[in-house]
């Protein structure tokens, strides 16, 4: 059904220098849900979290065949979370003062909202993305999307109808891209001098701090420092100029790299963010054996509380890549039978690897089942405030992060306001 790699060297440096730093289990591609329980994907892949002793760049071990996983794609975050919406204007309007009258090339450009947001505000933008069902929203939405993966055939592609851009944007993309060396030469070659490429990813640092497991999937194929990845990208000619935290999703980072020779120190936030980072990395080894820690506590306590059950299976509620990394990494693949969410794309599908069917969020089946595990641990509390005849009817949510608790039946005024 498809292809799956190991990497045996680094991607950035192409050292072969790689040591394990987080030992997670095999896992099948993550977020594959499929339309018949004959087509979802079975095939487990490597899951272990590598870091090149050369040069820091910390990535997935293991990956599958791109035009599997992006061919037909399911997550549309910025659409199906309002709150991001508003975000991403006041962030299109910042890239459109950046871009000082030229055009914005975005790669990775989903379903147009960002290209979209670029039109309103009257900025020249066109996208590149290898979904073809999501380019199929973005004409919807009336803005210029091409077809594929980042490489010279499709940049060139752009420039051809916009120009060479002043600024790309990669937005929660860069680490999705197996090669990594041709999408950066590729970037760097299409930019104006002086020009900026954008990049916002999820940052490592916050991933570890807030146990985001869910960032370790087969999607992300990279996971950001800030200093590996300047290093890395001060090689194709972009010198970082400027850094910031951004709360979305956890905890992400937006580097501004622009393509120029000229040296510039960080100073401000951006210099703050890097030093703090420099002390955090010395100690690495730590935070991702707390991790693991993490791991183990949290499978042996969702363990205890579902051993007792009556019912075969219990449910999850929430559907996106994140769900088949818990269902994995909490040894759950035996447990769960159902999964509820509300995102009507999924709806109708069955999971990868165990093959349990999504259902619709708010609905009777539901109540069939007394335990409904948290997958979306992000949204908990705007998925609690929705489904509150769950408890009213003796169910109880089980969230996972920072720690295992129940949510019952007694908590319910707390999520009325």
């Amino acid at each position: 059904m498809y292809s799956t790699n190991k990497a045996i060297s680094c991607r950035a440096c192409n050292s072969k220098e790689l040591d394990t730093i987080l030992d997670l289990c095999d896992m099948p591609p993550g977020d594959k849900y499929a339309s018949s329980l004959e087509c979802i994907p079975t095939t487990l892949i490597s899951s272990k979290i590598d870091i090149c002793k050369k040069c820091g760049h910390i990535q997935m071990s293991g990956s599958a065949d791109p035009k599997y996983i992006y061919g037909n794609y399911l997550s549309r975050p910025a659409s199906t979370n309002p709150k991001l919406k508003e975000m991403y204007l006041d962030y299109c309007k910042e890239l459109g003062k950046l871009s000082n009258g030229g055009s914005v090339l975005e790669v990775g450009s989903n379903d147009g909202l960002f290209l979209e947001l670029f039109k309103q505000i009257g900025v020249k933008a066109i996208g590149i993305e290898p979904a073809k069902n999501l380019i199929d929203f973005a004409n919807q939405r009336g803005v210029k999307t091409i077809n594929g993966y980042v490489s010279e055939e499709t940049v060139s592609k752009a420039i051809e109808k916009i120009g060479k851009p002043n600024v790309v944007l990669a937005n929660h993309c860069f680490s999705n891209v197996e090669n990594i060396q041709e999408w950066a030469t590729s970037i760097s070659n299409s930019l104006n001098d002086n020009g900026y490429l954008v990049l916002q990813t999820f940052y490592q640092k916050s991933v570890l701090e807030n146990y985001l497991l869910e960032n370790y999937n087969h999607e992300h194929l990279s996971y950001v420092f800030i200093d590996p990845i300047s290093k890395f990208f001060k090689s194709y000619g972009l010198l970082l100029r400027e850094c910031k935290y951004i709360e979305a999703k956890g905890g992400s980072i937006r580097l501004y790299f622009q393509k120029s020779t000229k040296e510039i120190p960080l100073k401000g936030q951006s210099l703050s963010l890097l030093e703090s980072e420099k002390k955090y990395f010395s100690q690495l080894d730590t935070h991702f054996r707390k991790t693991t820690n993490y791991i183990q506590k949290t499978t042996e306590n969702i363990k205890k509380l579902i051993s007792n059950r009556e019912e075969e299976k219990i449910c999850a509620y929430g559907t996106s890549i994140g769900a088949t990394v818990f269902t994995y990494q909490f040894q759950l693949t035996e447990d769960i039978g159902t999964f509820f969410d509300d995102d009507k794309l999924r709806q109708g599908r069955f999971s990868p690897g165990i093959g349990a069917p999504v259902l619709p969020g708010r609905s009777k089946e539901l109540h069939q089942y007394k335990d409904c595990l948290m997958f979306a641990p992000l949204y908990y509390k705007q998925i609690i405030k929705a489904n509150l005849e769950h408890l009213k009817s003796n169910g109880r949510f089980i969230l996972i992060r920072p720690d295992v608790e129940t949510v019952t039946s007694s908590d319910i005024e707390s999520y009325m306001n």
